[in-house]
């Protein structure tokens, strides 16, 4: 029987350092590889996925603001309360959909991932954040600051986003700033 030759580390090694000396191993490799663009991609999509209820309850709001207007009917000037009373349910509706938004982008964002390192998205996909100095789950705070950060820094074009293509950890500007690292690996916790 015949014994099967160890997989391929999952990075080259590096280069021998000046005068032979081994080189510095690349601060993300304890914790594992790290995640291609198109698993962050895909977890992105799985977690835009995980605030299907805030869409419906928006679309409900959409759909009873619009049936309000076109039962307005300034021809007869009656005084029909019908179209008031969808107007304010449209706005409750609306206003359920912000709130249950922002308490699920919280738990999936700040929480979840801060505890276990993984989002509702990540898990699916295999892949966490990791803190690059412990190689543990960053924490709720660094979390919030990487929320805001990826909101702020993606509203210009994407820059945020677009950094992780030509990083060789695939770190995006705002893993730079938080020092933290996506990699590949099992997720921990629930």
């Amino acid at each position: 029987m015949s014994a099967s030759a160890p997989p391929p580390p999952p990075f080259p090694p590096p280069p021998p350092g000046p005068w032979g000396a081994p080189a510095p191993v690349a601060p993300w490799q304890p914790w594992g590889p790290p995640a291609d663009v198109g698993d962050r991609a895909l977890a992105t999509l799985w977690d835009a996925l995980y605030l299907w209820p805030s869409w419906v309850l928006h679309a409900l709001a959409v759909t009873t603001f619009v049936v309000a207007a076109v039962s307005l009917d300034p021809a007869t000037g009656s005084d029909d309360t019908l179209p008031g009373v969808l107007f304010a349910l449209g706005g409750l509706l609306l206003v359920v959909g912000l709130v249950v938004a922002l308490v699920m982008h919280v738990r999936n964002y700040v929480l979840d991932q801060g505890r276990t390192g993984c989002t509702w998205g990540k898990r699916r996909v295999g892949i966490r954040t990791v803190d690059l100095r412990t190689g543990q789950a960053p924490g709720a705070g660094s979390c919030l600051g990487r929320w805001v950060l990826h909101a702020a820094l993606n509203q210009l074009l994407y820059v945020d986003y677009l950094w992780s293509l030509v990083d060789p950890a695939r770190q995006t500007l705002t893993d730079k700033v938080l020092t933290t690292v996506v990699v590949r690996q099992p997720p921990v916790g629930p």
